[in-house]
């Protein structure tokens, strides 16, 4: 699994140009900045199918389904699966972190800035789940909380297909 090794502050322009984002569109490049300075281009998930949950502070569902991600990061952690938490809200670090622990969740987090936000329609309802190919094209964005039944299968249909083996 690819896993970003702490939070992160999202640059003041993550996009080049304001890009909406939908199933079957790419997935918009942005950049997001750790705090430790690292940055993580949206072009290095490029090769790893990808599950972006958006999610804020306030949001008690989206704590929730901190612990039903966690999980799923375990269950696919052999899959090179990438599970970045969106923080949509602004909150003190001491916050986001006490949330983290709070919703049990040990994948990488990220604040981002209104411009990747309105690409992604956030405004429109919290939690939002966006899976994305290892291609780097959308391929569901799901809003509301998730089970893990939902979440798995929506997981498999974006992990790569083994050849069939000719018999």
């Amino acid at each position: 699994m690819l896993v970003a090794s702490c939070m992160a502050l999202a640059q003041p322009s993550a996009m080049q140009e304001a890009q909406s984002c939908a199933p079957g569109s790419p997935l918009p490049h942005f950049v997001l900045m750790s705090i430790d300075g690292h940055a993580l281009h949206t072009s290095s998930l490029i090769g790893h199918p990808s599950v972006l949950s958006f999610w804020a502070t306030w949001c008690a569902p989206c704590l929730k389904d901190m612990r039903v991600l966690d999980a799923a990061a375990g269950r696919f952690s052999r899959q090179n699966l990438a599970i970045l938490g969106m923080i949509v809200d602004q909150p003190h670090p001491e916050t986001v972190r006490l949330d983290i622990a709070r919703g049990g969740a040990h994948y990488a987090q990220y604040l981002v800035p209104n411009d990747v936000e309105e690409a992604f329609d956030v405004q429109r309802g919290l939690p939002l789940t966006v899976f994305v190919d290892s291609r780097g094209v959308v391929h569901a964005m799901v809003r509301g909380p998730l089970t893990a039944a939902q979440l798995d299968s929506e997981i498999l249909s974006i992990l790569p297909r083994s050849p069939k083996r000719k018999r």
